[in-house]
């Protein structure tokens, strides 16, 4: 009995046991996702510790440096860039120029009551009325004399002109920039008015003043502010062209338009400043997410927004992707925009989830605007020349590459894909042509002359024929 008592003892020992194990054991099952997921956050905490550190630092360094990064920053950046006098005669010109920035009024210009189209091609001293209501034309560009005498006065003051800023990350409102290609519109008309009627020293002076607008308002606010400044170039260079078709310039006045187109634009420096200072504007939007909520309802992109706290690697994550591009712009124009491409496509790849891919900018549409901006003036440069050479000799060159015997050099009368300007002799007229603008991005020169309109775009855009007289 005593042994069978303590065999029985000893089996169910063994058999509490093992129940307290199984309970042990399942117990460490039912625990292990907890404890998986305190692992993985307490890893994102430290990972974000670490981004709001950086992030931090960051900051101290730019404050140190004087680099703008916030709302404030860029106020303080503003006006220690810009210059405050001036600003009263800017802005009055500004009032009395002002009539709507449209897009599709690109190539249009106000006369009294509605708009109108300048003739298709300046034909200075014509009998034939070029002009569509003439003595209309004249009266209106009468009455803006001294608004145009105005914009002569400032332009003697030091630029870029303080214009009033109210900083709000991407929502801060630039009216003045805007508004500068009103300025330049005038000035355009005045020019080829005055051209197609021989007055070249006042359509000189219209040129000059209109390059002068440019510098008043190079704010470099942003990218918007660069393509704004771009925008009013390409309104000049086109207004030289149009005074190249039939040459009356003088030799001294060729000279001066070629003074005024010469010396290569430089991309990377202006751009550079417009992405330090974009990223600025970026991260005071970031810093009011409810002003980022509607800034993306307008875009349509609220759904990705709403509700959405911002973390400190989103932060970082964007600064990564403007540190990159900055880097980036010490390489090549072309390698630049190839880079700020395969960033794009990695944000838009891997990084669609994050606020950060909300707001990092187009750089390669930018750069791309920026190259065209330089092929244009390389171009308008090169019909200088010509003209030169033919007033000169008597005759066009056999090829562009004669230029340089007046000093033109490869890169003046090539694009930056080291393409020379299409060229061509036919009797008395040289054609010149640059690449085609809806192929720009791939920098092709046609080896033959353009002769049809590309949608959306006047052939005068990129063809350019220059007559004998």
């Amino acid at each position: 009995m005593i042994s069978e008592d303590l065999t029985s003892g000893r089996d169910l020992k063994p058999a509490h046991f093992s129940l307290r194990l199984f309970r042990n054991k399942y117990a460490w099952l039912a625990m292990t996702p907890f404890v998986v997921l305190l692992l993985v956050v307490t890893y994102r905490g430290v990972q974000e510790l670490r981004a709001n550190q950086a992030i931090k630092q960051q900051i101290a360094q730019w404050d140190k440096e004087q680099v703008p990064y916030d709302n404030d920053s860029m106020q303080a950046h503003h006006l220690k860039r810009t210059f405050p006098a001036g600003y009263a005669d800017w802005a009055k010109v500004l009032r009395l120029t002002e009539w709507g920035s449209r897009t599709e009024s690109y190539h249009r210009i106000p006369y009294v009551g509605y708009e109108a189209e300048p003739p298709e091609v300046l034909v200075p001293n014509d009998k034939n009325n070029q002009w569509t209501d003439d003595a209309l034309v004249a009266g209106y560009l009468e009455e803006m004399q001294p608004v145009i005498d105005l914009v002569e006065q400032a332009s003697t003051y030091p630029t870029p002109v303080r214009f009033p800023m109210h900083f709000q990350g991407f929502n801060t409102m630039l009216p003045h920039i805007q508004n500068a290609r009103s300025v330049a519109r005038i000035l355009s008309l005045d020019c080829e008015y005055a051209y197609s009627h021989g007055e070249t020293r006042r359509a000189l002076r219209d040129l000059s003043l209109t390059r002068s607008t440019v510098d008043a308002f190079d704010s470099r606010h942003c990218l918007v502010s660069l393509l704004v400044s771009n925008a009013v170039r390409e309104i000049r260079f086109r207004s030289i062209r149009r005074t190249l078709v039939h040459c009356i310039w003088d030799e001294s006045q060729l000279v001066a338009l070629r003074e005024s187109l010469s010396g290569s634009e430089d991309i990377a420096e202006p751009s550079r400043e417009a992405i330090v200072n974009e990223r600025a504007l970026a991260l005071a939007s970031l810093s009011d997410l409810t002003s980022l909520e509607q800034l993306y309802d307008s875009m349509g992109e609220k759904n990705r927004v709403a509700g959405k706290t911002v973390m400190p690697s989103d932060v970082q994550l964007l600064l990564e992707y403007y540190n990159d591009i900055l880097k980036s712009s010490d390489d090549s124009v072309l390698q630049w925009k190839k880079r700020a491409e395969d960033l794009e496509h990695s944000f838009d790849t891997n990084h669609s989830s994050s606020i950060a891919s909300l707001l990092y900018p187009a750089t390669s549409q930018f750069i791309t605007s920026e190259i065209a901006g330089e092929e244009r003036r390389r171009w308008t440069l090169t019909a200088v020349v010509l003209r030169q050479y033919h007033q000169q000799r008597g005759s066009w060159p056999k090829q562009l590459s004669d230029l340089e015997s007046l000093g033109l050099v490869f890169a003046d009368y090539s694009n930056v894909h080291g393409e020379i300007f299409g060229y061509e002799v036919d009797g008395d007229s040289a054609w010149l042509w640059k690449s085609d603008p809806n192929n720009n991005g791939a920098g092709r020169v046609s080896s033959t002359r353009p002769t049809e309109k590309e949608e959306g775009e006047s052939l005068d855009a990129y063809l350019l024929e220059l007559h004998a007289s």
